[in-house]
């Protein structure tokens, strides 16, 4: 038994003696908390203060944009009311404009034009452009000048489909010999003999091939046709355009009036009676572009002919110019292609 002592006996203490040892442990523990107390209540008051502040300025932030957005509102509606007081459109769709226009007249237009008459294409072979161009745009070939009409100058050959009207002009060897053109109005005997024996006015060889030797085929000649070209070109010339032939008129060949002959003994209506008059022209050229001029055609008497409101079946007896003789048979009768109008031209300069 004494070899193996007793254990060791903690004391005892009652339950009033335990109550200041658990105090002062407590006390303990809680004096580090107490030195971190003002820190504590220091951030919760910061951050009870900031929220407030927040709450404050999200307020005020929300009250200043709803003043800004009203005032903005009431801004643009002033500036639209203001500006709905200052200017109005007077065009607002494409019916106000219709009727807007409709009965008004444009003092732009200054040479009566009526639209496009004919196009005329200086070439070094005529008879082969002409062959080109009837197969590859379906034209009919209406009519012809050259030395099978008694024209030692140039040959000529017309080409029309509808409204779209190419005349292709050759000038022959400056070699050649050739006799002053007869004037159309004052005309000898001889030169009855032949069908369609003049050029158009104007007409030079020389000039012709200086023309093809510089451009190739080429347009020399844009003709537009119009209410009176002496009108026109007194416009023209008033304006600053450069004269290159005064108004002249253009009689109509020996062969033009031989079928104007043939339709009124065949047909015997109005058309052909008042067709022999009305085939005569009045031509007039100023300078359009570089060495293209700008060509007026005037007829006297309105003529079924020369109308632009007939369509690719009308019947044409005559060429669109009094210089060429018609051309019967199978190119007269060759449907076209189609084609009805010249839109517009473009000059490359």
């Amino acid at each position: 038994a004494s070899l193996f002592p007793s254990p060791i006996k903690r004391p005892h203490f009652s339950d009033s003696e335990d109550i200041p040892m658990r105090f002062s442990n407590a006390l303990i523990l809680a004096v580090p908390l107490l030195w971190r107390l003002p820190e504590s209540l220091a951030l919760l008051s910061s951050s009870g203060s900031s929220s407030c502040c927040a709450l404050k300025h999200r307020q005020q932030l929300t009250s200043r944009l709803a003043l800004s957005t009203s005032s903005s509102t009431d801004s643009s509606s002033d500036v639209e009311a203001s500006s709905s007081k200052q200017w109005q459109p007077k065009v607002k769709n494409l019916k106000a404009r219709r009727q807007l226009l409709r009965g008004q007249k444009h003092n732009s237009e200054t040479i009566g034009s009526m639209g496009f008459h004919h196009i005329e294409f200086y070439v070094g072979d005529a008879r082969t452009s002409t062959q080109v161009f009837s197969s590859a745009l379906g034209l009919k070939i209406v009519g012809s000048t050259g030395q099978h009409t008694g024209n030692d100058q140039c040959v000529s050959y017309a080409l029309e489909s509808g409204q779209v009207r190419f005349l292709l002009t050759a000038p022959y060897s400056q070699q050649v010999v050739a006799s002053p053109s007869p004037s159309s109005s004052s005309s000898s005997d001889e030169s009855q003999e032949f069908d369609a024996p003049n050029p158009l006015p104007g007409f030079s060889p020389s000039h012709a091939h200086n023309f093809f030797g510089k451009h190739g085929v080429a347009a020399r000649a844009i003709g537009i046709q119009v209410e009176n070209a002496t009108q026109s070109f007194a416009a023209a010339i008033e304006r600053g355009a450069e004269a290159v032939v005064e108004p002249t008129l253009v009689m109509a060949c020996l062969a033009q009036q031989k079928q104007l002959k043939k339709e009124r003994i065949n047909n015997d209506n109005d058309r052909a009676a008042g067709a022999t008059a009305a085939s005569n022209c009045e031509l007039a050229e100023v300078k359009l572009y570089g060495d293209v001029v700008l060509r007026f055609v005037s007829f006297p008497e309105k003529n079924n002919n020369h109308n632009p409101a007939e369509g690719d079946d009308a019947p044409n007896a005559l060429p669109f110019l009094p210089h060429l003789a018609p051309t019967i048979g199978q190119h007269q009768r060759k449907q076209t292609f189609g084609l009805r109008r010249i839109d517009h031209a473009v000059g490359n300069v």
